[in-house]
Order: C-alpha cells, then structure tokens, then sequence
C-alpha cells in the first residue's frame, strides 16, 4: 500500500475559501492537514510529518492573540530551517516563546513550501527566497491551476 501524502495548509481565511483547490488536492490522494493560526501550524509540524506545506504570509499567533503580521510565514519557514529571522523581522514575545517551546518534526526541516497571499512586500518576499531559492510565491486569489501545476511538480521529487 502506497504511503498517502501530506500536506498543511495555514491560512487563517480557512478551508472555505479553497474548496476547489482542496477537492482537486483530495483527488490527487493527498491528505490536507488545516491551520488558521501559527500556534496550530506549528503544533502539526512538531508532531507530523508533510510533503508539502501552504503557506499564507499573515496569519494570526494563535487563539489567544489575534495580533498578524507581514512576517508571519517568513517567520514559520526560518523556524522550520532552524535559522533565525533576518534583519528587520520583528521580533515578538509571543513569536519567540512559541518557536523557542517547540521543533518542527525533522522530516519538516526540509519540507517543500509554497507561500499563497495576498501581501506582497519586496522586502519580506526577499528573506523568504534567501531561505528557498526556488519558493513559489503565489499571489491571492490563487490560480489554481497554477497552484496545482507547481504542487504536482513539487511532489514528484519527494520520493
């Protein structure tokens, strides 16, 4: 029996505004995890291993907080690299006691990411691509086929 993948998805406009791509991902037999916030995007990399994560670039911190910021998804995918933010990345009390309290998976340390938003700042896109040179940056709304297309083509090197 062949191992179904799985991917994350963390955008906190949730799962109702992409019941298309969902449904096309759930056909291609890939299971989709959902986070509307950091502190449960980084409890499902702590504990699961992904193929592939979506990652929306401002989301909350968590229930608690609904503060968001432009650095939100830069600042998941620098935590799931084990690296620190670059310059200029604020650096929050919330953030830090919620990335320094847990690790991603170690499958998740090299996981494929592909960032879906509808911020756009050159600055931020930049640290993003200093950490993945190939990150697909896809603006919202999302073009699904894109999407899919650059999905497809990220799967097939996962072995």
């Amino acid at each position: 029996m062949e191992k179904k993948r799985r991917v994350l998805w963390v955008d906190d406009d949730g799962k109702g505004r992409f019941q298309y791509e969902l449904s096309v991902l759930e056909e291609y037999g890939l299971a989709t995890d959902w986070a509307v916030d950091a502190g449960e995007a980084v409890s499902s990399l702590s504990k699961t291993g992904y193929d592939l994560v979506l990652l929306d670039q401002v989301f909350p911190i968590g229930q608690e907080s609904s503060y968001k910021d432009v650095w939100s998804g830069c600042r998941l995918l620098y935590w799931l690299r084990g690296k620190q933010p670059p310059a200029g990345a604020p650096q929050g009390a919330l953030w830090a006691s919620l990335l320094r309290r847990n690790q991603p998976a170690e499958v998740n340390r090299s996981v494929s990411v592909i960032i879906i938003s509808g911020f756009q700042d050159d600055h931020v896109d930049e640290a993003l691509r200093q950490e993945n040179q190939d990150i697909a940056i896809f603006p919202k709304p999302v073009d699904g086929d894109k999407l899919l297309a650059r999905i497809e083509n990220l799967l097939a090197r996962v072995p």
